[in-house]
């Protein structure tokens, strides 16, 4: 019987003591649901946006040493690997950064985040570089009018402004500048006593970005088979994102083709220097047998006499093929 008590009270639903334990604990339901709205607010409103390019590479399998030389290609096997180290490397993507438009980096000033303004800005500088410390300084840019402007930034705990007339050079301690507008209609101007600091710029060094972009991307290979490799980029900004991706895809191309280049010039250059080597060497050889059959008085009708020049052309030509392949693997 009390077993059968206590299945009642299981199987039965409160409808009032239900709602008494929701009343009690509404503040805390309220609390829990106030936080996280209050959390996804800030994470949309604050947070920089993250986009990701991708492209796909494929190498090509065209050895022109295996093919010209009759080689193996000791290589094969870590052909990816050394791809993948050689697109991560500090000299390829400074080679790459070198073709992108990173000099000056330009960015609007936002209520809550900064967007950069990259290949969109309405206005462009050009820097005369003074003291090195100043790259990746904050430079605010304020336009009065459309010859007035104002600019300003903080370098060793000071503050440095200056106002000039465009497009005349406006010289500070540590860098001269000079700016020219891009884009007049877009252009956001302020009053002279606003002093409002929308737009800045940064001047950036190449050697100091390499890191960065190389945390930022990531090469891995995406099929062995196909021997096709997977390079990916992030950025808050999305054309930049792209256009980085894009011109690691084709200085990798540009890259691959000089390789080949050189590597056919070489064999060629090779093979120049064999045939100078081997026509040498027989000249040598003929004249060493015509010296041997006139010191020896042999007879050319003879038939043993020619036999035994006959072997001796034979070894020499055996001869000038095992040093034509010690050569080769020499050079290899």
């Amino acid at each position: 019987m009390i077993q059968k008590s206590f299945s009642n009270l299981n199987e039965e639903f409160n409808e009032g003591l239900f709602f008494n334990i929701i009343k009690k604990n509404l503040p805390w339901l309220f609390l829990f649901f106030f936080i996280g709205l209050l959390s996804a607010f800030l994470i949309i409103r604050y947070s920089q946006e993250v986009h990701q390019s991708n492209s796909i590479i494929q190498l090509s399998d065209n050895n022109q040493a295996k093919r010209v030389l009759n080689v193996e290609d000791i290589y094969k096997q870590k052909g990816l690997v050394a791809q993948i180290e050689l697109l991560k490397s500090n000299v390829f993507i400074k080679r790459v950064l070198n073709q992108l438009p990173l000099e000056h980096s330009y960015f609007i000033e936002g209520t809550f985040k900064n967007n950069e303004l990259y290949n969109k800005s309405p206005f462009n500088v050009e820097t005369k570089i003074k003291t090195e410390g100043i790259y990746g300084i904050n430079v605010f840019v304020c336009f009065i009018s459309e010859r007035e402007v104002k600019v300003s930034y903080r370098f060793g705990g000071k503050e440095f402004t200056e106002s000039g007339i465009l497009p005349e050079w406006i010289q500070f301690p540590h860098f001269d500048l000079k700016i020219n507008i891009l884009d007049f209609n877009s252009l956001i101007f302020s009053l002279p006593e606003e002093d409002k600091k929308l737009y800045f710029f940064q001047m950036n060094n190449v050697n100091n970005l390499i890191s960065q972009y190389r945390n930022q991307l990531q090469v891995v290979i995406a099929n062995h088979e196909a021997r096709t490799i997977s390079v990916s980029f992030l950025d808050n900004n999305a054309k930049k994102s792209s256009e980085v991706v894009n011109k690691i895809a084709e200085e990798f191309i540009e890259y691959d083709v000089e390789k080949k280049a050189e590597s056919a010039s070489n064999i060629i250059q090779f093979i120049d220097e064999q045939l100078k080597n081997v026509f040498s060497t027989l000249k040598s050889s003929e004249s060493s047998i015509q010296e041997f059959k006139r010191r020896n008085r042999f007879n050319l009708n003879d038939n043993i006499s020619s036999n035994y020049i006959d072997k001796i052309e034979v070894a020499k030509t055996e001869l000038i093929n095992l040093d034509f392949e010690k050569e080769i693997i020499s050079n290899i």
